[in-house]
């Protein structure tokens, strides 16, 4: 197994287990305000990998498009908090799923999963971009509505937009920008900075809560609830590609592009609330994360292999 695809799974461990066993260094990261910028660069480097393809839309595109959109970040927040309500999940556990399941799709996974199981690669790539600019916008309007329901932490909109913006889209235009300009293939050491500062982030947040967080005995819970909101999500978008008759390749695409959520943007977000002792939030991101690659990445084998 190569190197980058242990990298991130290996440091997210890593992070957790240095967190709660020392957080004094990831807490003095935290408190010096240096988060965002982690997260400006996951999306600097992000944006400077994207490759366009030759798209030719058509209206089967944007109606699967569209449908991917409502179901990924229309519906997604409220299945976060469904399922919490249903598991009972803890506050802080609550917050963390409804954030992870507002959260867009993945950058690179979800583009590569579809890849592995011979589904529409320029769908699926088009997909994720179009879900990550997009998410900037509906982040702040789903997660507040969702909070609202069962939550004491409110969320202000329009400054979440405004850090979304340049900390998320405004990165990634530079990082496309700088592509265009340049025009060389980003250099593979680099290629590790996104998934470097994921984990930088996520020890530096969970670390700020350390001393709250003990063994939780909800866990079990929280995988279920995990399991169950990415399981809806992607019958969800199986029935949508079928009402679309579409092919099985754009079916694919559309399924594993619109069913993953990806763990940069919601620990961004988790950050950006300044709220005191939820940390612990962010085991419910790496749980979802773990799950969603296990999962789809063994059913494209099989989509594969039928």
């Amino acid at each position: 197994m190569s190197l980058k695809k242990i990298f991130l799974p290996a440091g997210l461990i890593t992070a957790v287990l240095s967190a709660l066993s020392f957080p004094e260094p990831g807490t003095a990261l935290k408190n010096s305000d240096t988060v965002p910028l982690l997260a400006a660069m996951i999306f600097l480097v992000n944006g400077y990998k994207i490759k366009f393809a030759a798209f030719r839309p058509g209206r089967k595109l944007v109606y699967a498009f569209s449908l991917t959109l409502l179901i990924s970040l229309g519906f997604g927040p409220f299945l976060g908090l469904t399922a919490a309500v249903v598991y009972k999940l803890s506050p802080v556990f609550t917050l963390g799923l409804i954030i992870i399941s507002a959260a867009p799709t993945t950058l690179s996974s979800a583009t590569v999963i579809t890849e592995l199981s011979s589904g529409n690669i320029v769908w699926a790539l088009f997909f994720t971009i179009g879900l990550n600019i997009a998410a900037v916008f509906t982040i702040p309007l789903t997660l507040n509505s969702a909070l609202s329901v069962n939550s004491s932490i409110s969320v202000n909109s329009s400054a979440l937009l405004i850090k979304l913006v340049l900390i998320v889209l405004l990165p990634l235009a530079a990082g496309y920008t700088a592509q265009q300009i340049i025009k060389k293939q980003l250099p593979a050491l680099l290629s590790y900075i996104p998934s470097l500062c994921v984990i930088l982030t996520v020890w530096a947040t969970l670390s700020a809560s350390a001393r709250q967080i003990k063994w939780q005995p909800q866990l079990l819970y929280l995988i279920l609830a995990a399991v169950s909101v990415h399981t809806v999500l992607l019958l969800l978008n199986y029935i949508s590609g079928s009402l679309l008759k579409l092919s099985v390749p754009d079916k694919k695409a559309v399924l594993f592009t619109g069913s993953q959520k990806t763990l940069p943007i919601a620990v961004s977000v988790l950050a950006m609330l300044k709220q005191k002792n939820i940390g612990a939030a962010v085991i419910v991101f790496i749980v979802f994360h773990f799950f969603q690659l296990i999962f789809d990445s063994t059913l494209a084998v099989r989509m594969t292999a039928k």
